[in-house]
C-alpha cells in the first residue's frame, strides 16, 4: 500500500473515532456503532505489519475499546465479547482489556470466565484505583467476596477517598462474616474526615446488625442531619420502634409522610406506634387511608375491622369484615372473619331489641323498613340476620341463640 493512501486511510479512521467519541457521549450508541465499523474495517485494510505500531496502534486500541463500549450500553453483549477477544489477542500485555472482558463475561453471567480475566487485570491494574474498583464490582457481582475486598484494598491504597470502595469493602467483608470488620472500614473512612451520608448509613446498619442500637440510632440522626433522604427518615423510625421511642416513631414517620405521603410502609408503621401510645382513633384513621391507597390489601382491611370493632363501631367493622370475606372467601382471615361478623350480629341485635323497647319510634319505622330503620341508627347486620329480625315479630331472641352467618 502507498504511504499516500494509508495517510488517508489513517486520516479516515481517526475522523471516524472521533465522530464515534462526540455520537458516544451524547448516548447515541447506534450511530457511534456505524462510525467504528467504519474504522474497523478501514483498519483492517492496512497491513498487518502496520496496524499495531505506535498511532496505529493507539488508533486500532480506541477503536475495539469504543465497538465493546457501544455494543455494552446496547446490551449486545455477545457480540462486545468478540472485540473483547480480539482486543486480548491484539494487546496481550494489556490489563484494560482483561478489565473489559471480564466486564462483558460478567454481564453475560458467565462469572468464572470473568473471575480469570479479573486475576489477570489485577497484575497490570495495581496503580490505578478506578480500574481496581471496576475490578471489585466485578468480583462482587460474581460472589467471589474476598477478591472484591482485594480489589477494594487495592483501590483505596492508590486513593483513600473512593467513598465507592469503603463501601464495597464493608459489604464484601459482611458477606463473608467479618461484621466487626465491616464496620471498623466505614468508621476508618470516617475518621478521614470523609462525611458522605451513604458511609453513616451503612455504619448504622452495621451497628445494627451488632445489636447496637442506639449507636445505630445516633449515627443515622447525624446522616439525617445533612441529608432529606426519605429512606434514612423511615431506617431511625423502624430504629425507634425497636426501641419502643413510639413518640421518635411518629415524629419521623410524619417528617417522611410530609414527602411521601402515600408510602404503605410509613404508614403502618404509624398506625402502629399509635395503638402502642394507646391512640385508637388515629391508628384507625391510617389504616383507613391505607385501606383507600391499596383496596386488595385483606391483611390491612382485617385489621382496620379489628380496630373498629375494638372502638365499638360495630356497622364500620362489619363493613370491613364482610370486605375481607368477599375478596377471600377461603383466605387466612376468612375463619376470623365469620366469627366476628356473627359476633357482631349479636351484638348489634341485642341492641336493636333494647332499643325497640325504650323507643317506640324507632320500634315504628322497624316494622314498616327494616333496613332504613337500620341504617338510621347506624347498624350494619347481615341479610339473614336482618330476614330473622322480619320473622321474630320483634322478640328479642334467648341468649345463646346461634344467628346465621353470611
Amino acid at each position: 500500500m502507498h504511504g499516500r493512501k494509508r495517510s488517508e486511510l489513517i486520516k479516515r479512521v481517526e475522523e471516524c473515532v472521533s465522530n464515534a467519541a462526540r455520537l458516544m457521549s451524547k448516548g447515541e450508541y447506534e450511530m457511534a456503532l456505524a462510525e467504528l465499523r467504519d474504522a474497523y474495517e478501514a483498519m483492517r485494510e492496512l497491513p498487518q505489519a502496520q496496524r499495531l505500531r505506535g498511532r496505529k496502534r493507539r488508533l486500532w486500541l480506541s477503536i475495539l475499546i469504543g465497538l465493546v463500549h457501544s455494543l455494552s450500553a446496547l446490551h449486545r453483549y455477545d457480540e462486545a465479547l468478540t472485540y473483547t477477544d480480539i482486543a486480548c489477542a491484539s494487546f496481550r500485555r494489556s490489563s484494560l482489556c482483561n478489565l473489559l472482558r471480564a466486564q462483558v463475561l460478567a454481564s453475560l453471567k458467565r462469572y468464572k470466565e470473568a473471575l480469570r480475566d479479573v486475576k489477570r487485570a489485577m497484575k497490570g491494574c495495581g496503580g490505578d484505583s478506578g480500574a481496581m474498583l471496576r475490578l471489585a464490582r466485578i468480583a462482587f457481582e460474581a460472589g467471589e467476596y474476598s477478591l472484591a475486598a482485594e480489589c477494594c484494598r487495592g483501590a483505596l491504597a492508590r486513593n483513600d477517598g473512593l467513598v465507592e470502595a469503603y463501601l464495597l469493602l464493608s459489604e464484601s467483608l459482611r458477606r463473608i462474616g467479618n461484621v466487626d470488620e465491616a464496620l471498623n472500614t466505614i468508621i476508618s473512612a470516617l475518621s478521614k474526615g470523609l462525611t458522605d451520608v451513604q458511609l453513616k448509613a451503612r455504619a448504622a446498619e452495621l451497628y445494627h446488625e451488632l445489636g447496637e442500637l442506639k449507636k445505630a440510632v445516633d449515627m443515622l440522626e447525624s446522616a439525617a442531619a445533612e441529608s432529606d433522604d426519605d429512606s434514612i427518615t423511615i431506617a431511625l423510625a423502624e430504629l425507634h420502634m425497636e426501641l419502643g421511642n413510639y413518640a421518635k416513631v411518629i415524629e419521623y414517620c410524619r417528617k417522611a409522610l410530609s414527602r411521601i405521603p402515600d408510602e404503605p410502609l410509613l404508614l403502618d408503621i404509624l398506625a402502629f406506634a399509635h395503638l402502642q401510645l394507646g391512640n385508637l382513633d388515629e391508628a384507625i384513621q391510617i389504616l383507613a387511608r391505607l385501606v383507600h391507597i391499596a383496596p386488595t390489601d385483606t391483611f390491612t382491611r382485617f385489621r382496620l375491622a379489628t380496630l373498629y370493632h375494638q372502638k365499638g363501631a360495630y356497622a364500620n367493622a362489619m363493613r370491613e369484615y364482610q370486605h375481607v370475606l368477599a375478596m377471600e372467601p377461603n383466605g387466612i382471615f376468612a375463619e376470623s372473619a365469620k366469627a366476628a361478623i356473627q359476633q357482631l350480629d349479636e351484638i348489634q341485635l341485642e341492641q336493636v331489641f333494647m332499643l325497640t323497647a325504650e323507643d317506640p319510634i324507632f320500634r315504628a319505622k322497624l316494622l314498616r323498613d327494616p333496613v332504613k330503620a337500620l341504617q338510621e341508627r347506624g347498624f350494619h347486620l347481615t341479610e339473614a340476620t336482618i330476614e330473622m329480625l322480619k320473622s321474630t315479630g320483634l322478640t328479642p331472641p334467648r341468649r345463646g341463640r346461634n344467628l346465621p352467618v353470611v
